[in-house]
Parts: C-alpha cells; sequence; structure tokens
C-alpha cells in the first residue's frame, strides 16, 4: 500500500488531468482525466474521501473524518451513497467531524426518520383524536363514496380507501428540514463545486433504472434522494425521474470521484466484510439493503480495487436503524479505530502531502476553498429574511398565515423561530407537510415555503383490548379534515360491550373559529361496586346533540362552549334503600331524564408525548349549568351545576425517571344550596345521571363524570364532592419499556366543610408497560381498601 501511495504521488507530479466540458441533464459541468498531459510539476494531488452506505452504521464515516482531520490530510472532494452523503455533503460544506458528532447526538432520530409531527405542532383536539387510532389512510374525493354506488364503475369504498395507502412508509419531511436548517447559503440551484470541499452524491433514477450523480441544484433533495431507501423512503420525484437510494447501484462510489479528477482515493466502506459473514436482518431497512447491495455488487468491486485506502469499519453487530446514543457513539469510535489501523498508509500520505503544501498554496485549487464560507446552522446562528414566497395556498390565505408566523416582525430569524411557524402552519390542521428553503448567497435571503395540503379525507381505525370490557374497536372516517376553512364532517363508531356512535358537522371559519353540531349516542353496562360487593348492575342509555363554538387557537389552548341537550334512560335494580348510595341520589326502575345545559371547556396540553411523557403538563375543566326549563324526570330537581377538573404534571428527574403529579375532582351541586351546609337542601337531589363515579384507570369510560382510581377495577359511587390526588414515578429502564409506581387517594363529602372530616380512600399500584406500535401494552397490579389486591391488563390506546 505505502509503495502504490508513493507512485501515485510521483505521478501526481508530472502528470496534470486537463478539464473537459460535458453534458449533465442538460447544463455544462466539470468532467477530468479525459486527457492527461504535462502541468506545472509541484501542483499536489487531490484527495477524495467517499463514503458508503449503511443508515446509522454511517456514524462510523465521522470517526474515520476525525482521524483523517487529525493527521491533517486536505480534503478536495467528498462523494456519498445513501447515510454517506448526509455525513459527506454536511462536511463538504464545513462542518468538522467534531461539529457532526454533536449534530448527530443531538438529533431526535425516531422523529427524523417517521412523518410524525412533533406534539407540539399539534392542536389539543389532534392531540387527543391522534392518540386513538392505530392506523390512518388518507383518501382523497368524497365524490366516491357515493357515486361508487351509482356506477359500477366507479371504485367502491375499500378501493378508495385502499388505492390510496402510500406507496412508501415515510415522505422524509423531517430530514428534509433538517438538512435545509444546516445548509442556508447552499441552497435552492447551486453548483456543487463552489461548496468549500467539491461534493457530489449519488441516486438511482427508478424510471430509467440508471445512476443519477448529482453536482448541483437543490442539496436537501439531492442528500433525501440519495438515502431514499425504497419501500421505507418516498422517492423524490425531480425533471421527471422517480430517485430512490444510490446503493441500488452505487453504494461506494470511487468512480464518482475518479471522474472528478480525484487522483487519490480514501474510501470508508460499511459493508465490506458482508462477503465474509452474513449480516443480521432486523429489519424492513436491513432487508431492502441487503437486496439493494446484491444488485450493486459488480461495480461494487470494481470500486473496492479502485479505492488507495480501504478503511472497513466493524459495524456487522449494529442494525441500519441504530440510532440510541449508545450505539451512535460505538459506531462512530469503530470508525475512528478502523481509520487508525490504516495508521501507516495515511501518515505516509498525509507526510508527503505536507511536503507539498506550501508550494500548493499558490494555487486557488488548494486543499480547500477557504474563499468559500462555511454553511450557516439556523440552530446556532440567525439571518436576516427579505420576503417570504408561500406555496400551496391562494395570496390572501397566504398573507393571512404569514403574518399568525410573525416571521417578517423581527430582522432576523433563526431555526426556532422557523420551527415556531411551522408549528402554526400544522396548528391550522390544513396542511399535511411544510418544507421550506431560504434562497440566496447572502443575506438578506428570499425564503420560499411549501405547504402541501395533502389528501382531504381520513379513514382511522383504532383496536384495544383489557381485562375489563375485553377487545373494542374505533371506526372513523373523517371528510375534508385538513381543509383550511370551510365545511367539515366526522363519523365515528366504537363496537365494543359499551358501544358508542357519534356524528359531527363543522364550519370553520377563516379566522379559525369553529362551530360545531354534533350527536352521540351511547350505551353503558356499570357494574356498581360498595366495597368489594357488587351492589347494582345499571344499563345506561344516553344521547347528546351539542351546539357549540371552538376557539382553533394556533396555540395550546383550546376553548368550547355552547349547549347541550340530553337524554338518559337507566334500567337496573335502583332501589334507593342501598346503603352505598347517598340519599340525595334518587333511583327507580326505568327512569327517564331529559336535560338541557349550558357548558364551557378549558383544554390545555404541552407535554411531549400523549404517553409516557417526560415533561410538560395537560389540563382540562369543564362547567355546566342545569336550568329547569326543558328538565323533565321524576323528581322535582332544582337547576344544578356540575364540575370536572383532569390536571397533571410531568416533572423529569433526569434522563430514565419522571414524576407525575396528577389531580382529578368532580362535583354535581344543586344550585339552590350552600356548598357549606345542608340548609334547606333536602328536596333539592342530585339526579342519578350526574352522580359521582371512581374506579378504573380511564376516565369516562362508563359516564362522562368518572374519575380514574388505582385499586379499583369497577365503579364505586362517592359522594357530591370528589377529589382524587395522585402521583406516580415511572422508569424508563429500556427503550419503550417503564415500570411505574403509582399511589392515589380519594376525599369525597357532601359539602367542603365536611371535606377533611372524615377519613378518604386509599389505593397503590406497581405496573409494566411497553410502548408498541399497537399502543401502550401495560400490566397493573393494585391494591386499595375499596377493592383489596387486583390485576388490569390493557393492550392497545385509550378510546
Amino acid at each position: 500500500m505505502k509503495k502504490s501511495i508513493l507512485l501515485l504521488l510521483a505521478l501526481a507530479l508530472f502528470c496534470l488531468p486537463v478539464p473537459a466540458q460535458t453534458l449533465r441533464n442538460g447544463k455544462k459541468t466539470e468532467k477530468v482525466n479525459a486527457t492527461t498531459v504535462a502541468k506545472p510539476a509541484m501542483q499536489r494531488p487531490k484527495v477524495a474521501v467517499v463514503l458508503s452506505g449503511g443508515g446509522a452504521k454511517g456514524m462510523a464515516h465521522i470517526g474515520v473524518l476525525k482521524y483523517l482531520e487529525e493527521l491533517g490530510i486536505p480534503v478536495d472532494i467528498v462523494v456519498g451513497t445513501s447515510i454517506g452523503s448526509i455525513v459527506g455533503g454536511l462536511y463538504s460544506l464545513g462542518y468538522s467531524a467534531d461539529q457532526l458528532d454533536s449534530l448527530v447526538q443531538a438529533q431526535d432520530w425516531d422523529f427524523l426518520i417517521s412523518d410524525r409531527y412533533k406534539r407540539s405542532m399539534l392542536t389539543y383536539s389532534e392531540k387527543k383524536e391522534g392518540e386513538q387510532y392505530l392506523v390512518s389512510i388518507p383518501f382523497k374525493n368524497a365524490e366516491s363514496f357515493s357515486e361508487g354506488f351509482e356506477n359500477k364503475q366507479e371504485k367502491s369504498i375499500t378501493q378508495t380507501i385502499l388505492g390510496n395507502i402510500p406507496s412508501a412508509l415515510v415522505e422524509g419531511q423531517n430530514l428534509y428540514n433538517l438538512f435545509t436548517s444546516l445548509s442556508v447559503g447552499y441552497q435552492d440551484s447551486v453548483d456543487f463545486n463552489s461548496f468549500p470541499i467539491r461534493f457530489a452524491c449519488v441516486a438511482v433514477d427508478m424510471n430509467g433504472k440508471k445512476e443519477y450523480v448529482f453536482h448541483n441544484g437543490n442539496f436537501a433533495r439531492a442528500i433525501r434522494a440519495s438515502m431514499a431507501i425504497p419501500a421505507y423512503f418516498a422517492p423524490v420525484q425531480y425533471n421527471g425521474m422517480y430517485l430512490v437510494d444510490g446503493g441500488v447501484l452505487n453504494n461506494f462510489p470511487v468512480d464518482v470521484a475518479r471522474e472528478m479528477g480525484a487522483d487519490i482515493v480514501i474510501g470508508s466502506e460499511l459493508h465490506f466484510k458482508k462477503s465474509i459473514k452474513p449480516h443480521p436482518v432486523n429489519n424492513l431497512i436491513d432487508e431492502v439493503n441487503g437486496m439493494m447491495s446484491l444488485l450493486e455488487m459488480n461495480k461494487y468491486r470494481q470500486n473496492v480495487k479502485d479505492v488507495d485506502v480501504l478503511i472497513t469499519p466493524e459495524v456487522d453487530m449494529y442494525g441500519t436503524l441504530d440510532f440510541t446514543p449508545k450505539s451512535l457513539a460505538a459506531l462512530r469510535d469503530s470508525g475512528y479505530n478502523a481509520a487508525v489501523t490504516k495508521k501507516y498508509d495515511l501518515e505516509e500520505l498525509a507526510s508527503s502531502l505536507r511536503k507539498m503544501q506550501d508550494i500548493d498554496k499558490k494555487y486557488t485549487n488548494g486543499p480547500m476553498r477557504l474563499s468559500a464560507p462555511k454553511a450557516i446552522n439556523l440552530d446556532t446562528d440567525s439571518v436576516r429574511v427579505a420576503d417570504i414566497e408561500v406555496n400551496g395556498v391562494d395570496p390572501a390565505d397566504a398573507e393571512w398565515l404569514i403574518k399568525k408566523t410573525k416571521l417578517l416582525d423581527d430582522n432576523k430569524i433563526a431555526g426556532k423561530d422557523i420551527e415556531e411557524a411551522i408549528r402554526t402552519f400544522y396548528r391550522t390542521g390544513a396542511y399535511q407537510y411544510v418544507t421550506y428553503t431560504l434562497n440566496g448567497n447572502e443575506e438578506p435571503y428570499h425564503m420560499v415555503i411549501n405547504l402541501i395540503p395533502g389528501q382531504l379525507h381520513q379513514f382511522n381505525f383504532g383496536f384495544r383490548f383489557d381485562s375489563e370490557e375485553t377487545a373494542a374497536m374505533l371506526l372513523n372516517v373523517s371528510f375534508n379534515r385538513l381543509k383550511l376553512y370551510g365545511q367539515k364532517l366526522d363519523l365515528t363508531a366504537r363496537l365494543s360491550y359499551n358501544p358508542y356512535f357519534k356524528v359531527q358537522g363543522s364550519y370553520t371559519f377563516r379566522n379559525l373559529t369553529q362551530v360545531n353540531a354534533s350527536a352521540i349516542y351511547r350505551y353503558s353496562n356499570v357494574n356498581i361496586y360498595d366495597s368489594r360487593i357488587l351492589a347494582s348492575h345499571i344499563k345506561q342509555t344516553y344521547a347528546r346533540g351539542e351546539l357549540s363554538i371552538q376557539t382553533h387557537s394556533l396555540k395550546r389552548l383550546m376553548i368550547l362552549g355552547g349547549t347541550r341537550f340530553e337524554y338518559y334512560s337507566l334500567v337496573g335494580p335502583l332501589d334507593a334503600q342501598y346503603s352505598w348510595m347517598p340519599n340525595y341520589y334518587n333511583l327507580t326502575d326505568n327512569d327517564k331524564y331529559y336535560y338541557a345545559s349550558a357548558f364551557a371547556d378549558f383544554s390545555f396540553d404541552n407535554r411531549d408525548k400523549g404517553y409516557f411523557p417526560t415533561r410538560g403538563g395537560s389540563f382540562f375543566a369543564e362547567y355546566s349549568y342545569y336550568p329547569d326549563f326543558l328538565m323533565k324526570d321524576t323528581f322535582d330537581f332544582s337547576p344544578f351545576q356540575s364540575f370536572m377538573l383532569n390536571w397533571q404534571q410531568v416533572m423529569p428527574l433526569g434522563r430514565r425517571v419522571a414524576l407525575i403529579w396528577q389531580l382529578y375532582a368532580s362535583a354535581a351541586i344543586p344550585f339552590s344550596i350552600s356548598l357549606a351546609d345542608d340548609s334547606g337542601a333536602a328536596s333539592n337531589f342530585v339526579p342519578v345521571t350526574h352522580m359521582n363515579i371512581m374506579g378504573g384507570y380511564q376516565e369516562g369510560r362508563y359516564m362522562r363524570q368518572q374519575m380514574p382510581f388505582v385499586g379499583v377495577n369497577n365503579a364505586v359511587v362517592m359522594k357530591r364532592l370528589l377529589v382524587i390526588p395522585r402521583v406516580d414515578l415511572r422508569l424508563n429502564i429500556a427503550k419503550s419499556h417503564y415500570i411505574t409506581l403509582m399511589a392515589n387517594y380519594a376525599q369525597s363529602s357532601d359539602f367542603y366543610t365536611d371535606f377533611l372530616k372524615d377519613m378518604g380512600n386509599y389505593g397503590f399500584g406497581l405496573g409494566y408497560s411497553y410502548d408498541s406500535f399497537l399502543g401502550p401494552i401495560s400490566l397493573n397490579l393494585h391494591y386499595s381498601d375499596l377493592q383489596k389486591f387486583g390485576v388490569y391488563f390493557n393492550l392497545g390506546y385509550y378510546f
């Protein structure tokens, strides 16, 4: 190896590649090594670094670059495929190996390699609804639902939905926006030869079944295309091509580096040992990568032969999706150590190049284009923006949305400002994807925001199983879900032992205020317990019509107010003689109740996750007033009021431990009496339909006012005032695995003056949970003074 490198250096003293002009995609680009003629004797050879694909294993490339920097080896050209294009592309923009290491370690890779929105980008209602469904399938046109029954040539409902299943799991917008935020100054249509280090990356056109090399264009789009693993990432459409991962045909593009004029090629290859030791297949990407390596094997063998210094990090023990901090650090070290094994050859190369360095500085094509500025990182820097162009909406909506973002209110904007603007776009509920570019070579930049509405309608499916209700399914069809304003329709059905059906029509105004009209039917079988004894079984039929106005806030708060018309029918042994039933809850067989009420809801949620949050809090409060008009029941009720509260605050106690404080409260009080005493309250009964119910792990399971309580699996009737403080200590023992200690206490009384008069009820629990793709899977053991020991099992999202 030493002799070959020295021979190359000697030849470089007497031969100079003469640039030739060739057409690439209709544009003239530099192509080197077409011919050779005599050149100035002392110009040093050009050094290229070639980085292969390999998913998370590409972190090893950073270790290789780190060692090359320590030796002082100048790099003139970087060529990469897939993850190699990401690492190499950012390196070519001026990021050092240490900076790349910090950037990679700081990212949430589970978020980046998905199309998930950050939870902070969603409205309150979207957070609540989105954490109920296992599968969501968008579809284009509502017309085919009706036309399908009228015209046999039209698609059926099933075909309409299944025909819109995407061809890949991930569109890749989160990665695209990351690449954009790191490459300011080199976006829009740019020549990659103008980078601090010349750069190229490889993709494959699925239409032409041939390799495509990016030497110019949109930087973020180029590397996004280069790493578009088939079936996982959607292809990138560009100039009539469908571009996917370059590893399909050229995973180790040494030949591209040679074409760009490289005299010496240092290659970091992540699959070299596959021919000796089979790599385990742990997931879809591993399987696709295995097929890709077979397709490009002939070119791969030739490129391996053509490399001058081949570095092969030991990465076989890691999977393509091993983006955990521990794995990334180990992969970086593996790359560094693999480069060290080539220490002798690399030190000889570095020493020879240093001898030419002083002379080489006379030439403009030195070790780096030091005159080219480093790319701007919006996470650490801010820039001035001259104007903003919004694509995907009409001009009036674009102007209104830009005012909402306040991007042009300040002289400079940073990454956090753009992220908040993207949150604003998502919180309208109208856009599926949001991307942006900052065009121009220097400040002030021209910002282009692309709003992609996606398909307007959506079919949602949820499934869960628990030890209390067995299996349940949730079906939902939403029409015009992603419409900025106008009419929307939502149909929901819960199929279970306790089913419900809901229809809601809405109209959203341009200012995002929303008017709703909804109808709900619900049937519940409720077992009422007196301590550990089954005291009664109630069958409740509930129907509700509701008119409301909702603030579609672009922040986290939602305010909802309106009027309700309710019907209850109760069937069961509801004799008031039961000792467990307070005498102000009046019960008779076959009672029917009709109510009209006014209500107001206040909701807030800034937790980072709906299940297993690590920080943030949530708050829900509802107040309802029931006047005596339009009220019909067996007893002469006076007007009454009800109140519900659900508050949670998550306090992180380190990286793996969280303390969760919770408070639940419920009250149903006749309006004409004082909360402080029972004076004159003999005839002021609270309807049984609004009695306080406590039990289970899910609020509102059987009745809207039901409050959860660890230690009680079913329902227990409590007094008029109910307050339940609770604290959980949750430990993340491994990725997606959790152990939780739970403790709660229930205090119930008729009036607040008696609130602490009697001892309340207590309960404790110990649970194991796994955050699976099916939703949370949990097994809880609990104990309470009401029902002693118990077990609860759940699989799936709550609904």
